[in-house]
């Protein structure tokens, strides 16, 4: 028991409870080290004694003694002063007992002790220059027992006998560095195989968790049925980009008059769908108080500022929308239109020319003032006219042999060349047309367009 007390002691040298596991384990690795070299150092005085080597004694209590000086670092938590430490004594011993004792095999420690190296250093630079150290004092070694004349002789027996013990030790060193190398290898494949099964798990639980909630922005979206039974000629192309999306879509009826929005909010994903759902809340209010679609987006805008307290100068959320809003007046005719940084694209029937109608450039809430206004734009509109409104995600969809941003002008001929087939092959084609021009591009951004014929 004490001697169990006593190695984790040893090990636990210069840990706190505020490192981290892998920073502990590698402190315990280090100390393990200093221990090793250490007993490796003094284990060889009483054989120094042995074989008659008294030179070399008080040089190797020196060098121990020194190495035990890394320990004092480590419990100051200088780790990386206290292994470079104990690998300087180490290598000083080495280079000095291989001088001594010519053809003993202490030169071919060199060897397990750069694997010591390797588990120690992090940087690969580091790692290399510790090698190329290790190799150049081999060659030295091996260059000085040519030349060097040692201070005292040893019976040749004897250096024969070190030799096949230097060899003997030197591969059990490499075999036990090279099992720890394996062990701490599977140590790490089974962490990563319990972290990958914690990060599946979480995934799941994160993935269903959108699922869910995109479940909740669907039934907050107008549907389809709904969107049927109000105007039939009618599509919506609604791509989110991750699962939930911050675009949306409102249709509403108040007897002649429909009204048809489209915006897309700052960001997407559940940031821009949490904006998404508030934004429709907002909307709905709105148009159940006010008709004209310039007073919509005026009250729209300073209700979801007031809704982010966005008027407080100590708030930083600058988020928004940009939305364009219809009225359509079945009984008149009529389409009055408002926007804010969302255009209104016509098609006229039979003309093959598509008409812009410009909306405002500021977004609702966000950097706009409390007091902007969204002027709005009055139509008339005739039988089998077309008119469609989108958010950013279709021109801006990137793909194509190039891997570049499809643009409003091929957007614009694209409808251009459909608006004469029916809804759902619109629909249809801008689905497929979408898809092939992304090719293996992950989709960049939420997709919205809605298209009408009146």
């Amino acid at each position: 028991m004490l001697n169990l007390n006593l190695w984790n002691k040893i090990s636990s040298i210069g840990i706190s409870h505020d490192d981290a596991p892998e920073k502990q384990k590698t402190i315990r690795l280090i100390n393990h080290l200093v221990l090793l070299a250490f007993i490796t150092v003094t284990i060889y005085i009483p054989y120094d004694i042995i074989i008659g080597h008294y030179f070399l004694i008080p040089f190797q209590a020196v060098i121990g003694s020194l190495i035990c000086l890394s320990f004092l670092f480590m419990q100051k938590r200088w780790h990386q002063l206290a292994y470079n430490w104990m690998f300087i004594c180490v290598l000083i011993d080495l280079l000095f007992v291989s001088i001594e004792l010519p053809n003993a095999g202490y030169e071919y420690y060199f060897f397990p002790i750069t694997l010591g190296a390797n588990l120690i250093y992090s940087k690969k630079s580091s790692i290399f220059i510790f090698m190329a150290l290790c190799t150049l004092l081999f060659m030295l070694v091996n260059y000085l027992n040519g030349v060097y004349i040692p201070h005292q002789s040893v019976n040749p027996t004897y250096i024969r006998i070190t030799y096949y013990i230097s060899i003997i030790c030197t591969f059990i060193l490499i075999y036990f560095g090279m099992l720890f190398f394996r062990l701490i290898n599977a140590n790490y494949e089974l962490i990563i195989q319990d972290n990958n099964f914690t990060l599946k798990q979480k995934n799941k639980e994160i993935t269903d968790s959108i699922n869910y909630a995109k479940e909740i922005q669907d039934a907050s979206l107008t549907q389809d049925d709904y969107i049927s039974q109000i105007i039939p000629e009618s599509f919506v192309l609604y791509l989110p980009k991750d699962i939930v999306s911050g675009d949306f879509y409102f249709f509403h009826k108040r007897n002649n008059q429909l009204f048809i929005a489209v915006a897309d909010c700052t960001g997407h994903g559940v940031p821009g769908a949490l904006l998404s759902i508030l934004s429709i809340t907002k909307l709905a209010e709105t148009v159940a108080l006010y008709s004209s679609t310039d007073e919509i987006l005026f009250h729209l805008n300073q209700k979801i500022k007031l809704a982010l307290n966005q008027n407080s100068s100590r708030n930083s959320n600058v988020d928004g929308m940009d939305i364009a809003l219809c009225r359509l007046d079945t009984d008149t005719n009529t389409l009055e239109f408002s926007g804010a940084n969302r255009p209104l694209w016509i098609i006229r029937k039979n003309t093959g020319e598509l008409e812009e109608i410009k909306s405002t450039r500021r977004t609702i809430a966000g950097f706009t003032p409390f007091d902007q206004t969204f002027p709005s734009n009055t139509l008339s509109i005739n039988k089998g006219d077309v008119f469609y409104m989108f958010s950013d995600g279709y021109p801006d969809a990137i793909g194509g042999p190039y891997g570049k941003k499809l643009m409003t002008k091929s957007f614009k001929e694209i409808l251009l060349s459909i608006s004469h087939k029916s809804m759902p092959e619109q629909k249809d084609h801008l689905g497929s047309f979408n898809r092939n021009w992304r090719g293996h591009t992950k989709q960049n951004d939420d997709i919205l367009v809605v298209g009408i014929r009146v």
